[in-house]
C-alpha cells in the first residue's frame, strides 16, 4: 500500500519561538470568538463564517441579519437567534 514517511526530519527544522508565539497569539483570539472548544461553539462559528462567505459570494452583504437569516435557512432554529448574533459580533471583533 502507499506509505509516506518523512525520511529527512532534520532538513525541516522546529519552529521558532516567534512562530510559536505567532500561533498562539492566532488560537486565543479564535478562542475568544468561539469560546470554549466544545462541537456546539465550533459548528455555530463554522456556520456563520460559512454564511459570511455564501453571501459574499453571491454579491450579497454580510450584514448581522443577512447572516442571521442564512443561518436560520441552513440549520433551521438548532440555535437561537441571540447566540447567531452573539458569534457573528465576536467573529467581526477579530476580524478587525
Amino acid at each position: 500500500p502507499n506509505e509516506f514517511k518523512i525520511i529527512n526530519i532534520e532538513n525541516y527544522g522546529t519552529p521558532g519561538s516567534e512562530l510559536e508565539q505567532e500561533v498562539e497569539q492566532l488560537l486565543v483570539k479564535f478562542q475568544n470568538a468561539v469560546g470554549p472548544f466544545t462541537f456546539d461553539n465550533l459548528e455555530c462559528l463554522g456556520t456563520v463564517i460559512y454564511c459570511i462567505e455564501t453571501l459574499l459570494f453571491q454579491g450579497k452583504s454580510a450584514t448581522e441579519e443577512n447572516v442571521v437569516n442564512e443561518f436560520i435557512a441552513w440549520k433551521g432554529h438548532k440555535y437561537p437567534r441571540e447566540r447567531i448574533i452573539q458569534t457573528y459580533e465576536n467573529y467581526k471583533k477579530i476580524q478587525q
